[in-house]
């Protein structure tokens, strides 16, 4: 049961569910619904994006120390080392490519990122083998400027995570974030934040790594203030262990998930204008709803929960809440929904069952109509 507790923004059910194109976030258009991929997977990684060691033969070696604020203006490698209090690097190199190394890298502030890209063609934050890197931000984030940075790690270009090694942020707001798109392919994390804990504006993309977030709002959201081709979430690999006080996972508009291992315990799991799942294992726990597929006022979307394959397990804990609710359609075609709770779906539009298992409550369904509580 949607609860519109801060998307006051949603439009009604029957508009959304008349929209039959979604951009697919890359620039091309497909149709909601029809099995084939929302995104071009093909545009989302680089080779580079997927590299998760690094040749440092050449690279400039930097110790940080208590009060150092570190700037880096030229392309290339930095091997990032030390332990120091009140401390930042920023990588302010306009068109440039730089790649981070994180090597036992400890940096601990009161109020300011620790890590900064103001301006680069991209930045690569890698962690080296067999390193341990801990960030932290303990108080609030001081205003620089006209805005606040809102993320130990605060990136206004594009950047990628990966390695071999692991990161651990504690923060007073959010861990990661991006003005354009974030990738994560490799490494071992650690968030604990006050606020959401991954942001992004253009997209975050997961394509491997072992992500383990406790956050106060949200896990991972991606929303774009303009952009209405911009704003998704793409989760191709690795494992995702996600306890949030609000939604696990928001996308403004697509969320897909292809592959991986995800545990997710929030108020709601998923909650997107059009979640496709494809593959992968998925275990949800909810207070609200287990998948939530909205229609946002700022895109022309169909709103639509679509599961073409993948293992999907909901247990629900909250009263009248949903295994599914869609203000649009819903469309099972492959895969196993199990949904364990009060209500199994909550479906406004079509329901399309083509294929795949759905069980609630211990029981196998063939007429999804009839646990439909939208019609009941």
């Amino acid at each position: 049961m949607m609860k519109n507790r801060k998307k006051a923004v949603w439009l009604a059910a029957g508009i959304a569910a008349s929209l039959g194109l979604a951009a697919c976030g890359t620039g091309s258009r497909k149709t909601a619904g029809s099995g084939k991929s929302a995104l071009d997977r093909d545009a989302l990684f680089t080779s580079r994006d997927l590299e998760q060691t690094v040749n440092a033969a050449d690279a400039e070696t930097i110790t940080v120390t208590d009060g150092d604020d570190v700037a880096i203006r030229n392309e290339g490698i930095y091997v990032l080392r030390g332990t120091a209090e009140n401390a930042s690097v920023t990588v302010d190199a306009k068109g440039a490519k730089v790649q981070l190394l994180l090597d036992h890298l400890s940096i601990t502030n009161k109020d300011k990122a620790a890590i900064v890209v103001r301006k680069a063609d991209k930045v690569f934050i890698t962690l080296a083998e067999g390193s341990t890197n801990d960030l932290a931000v303990t108080e609030s984030f001081r205003k620089e400027g006209k805005e606040k940075r809102k993320a130990v790690i605060d990136s206004e270009e594009d950047i990628t995570l990966n390695g071999t090694g692991s990161l651990h942020i504690t923060s007073c707001q959010g861990a990661l974030h991006s003005k354009k798109a974030l990738s994560i392919t490799g490494g071992t994390y650690t968030f604990d934040t006050k606020k959401t804990a991954v942001r992004a504006e253009d997209s975050i993309r997961i394509k491997d790594g072992t992500i383990t977030i406790t956050s106060e709002d949200d896990g991972l959201h991606a929303e774009h203030d303009s952009n209405t081709e911009k704003g998704y979430v793409y989760i191709g690999g690795g494992t995702l262990n996600i306890t949030s006080e609000d939604d696990c996972i928001f996308a403004i508009p697509i969320l897909q998930i292809d592959d991986g291992s995800l545990n997710l315990n929030g108020h709601e799991g998923l909650e997107a204008t059009w979640i496709q799942i494809n593959g992968g294992a998925l275990k949800i726990l909810a207070r609200d709803d287990g998948m939530n597929a909205n229609r946002s006022a700022k895109g022309h979307y169909s709103t639509i929960a679509e599961i073409n394959g993948g293992e999907l397990t909901i247990s629900l804990s909250g009263k009248e809440a949903d295994g599914i609710d869609s203000n649009g359609d819903l469309v099972i075609r492959g895969g196993t929904l199990a949904i364990s709770g009060e209500l199994a779906i909550d479906i406004v539009g079509d329901i399309r069952f083509t294929g795949g298992t759905v069980i609630f409550n211990g029981k196998e369904q063939t007429d999804l109509k009839s646990i439909n509580s939208a019609g009941n």
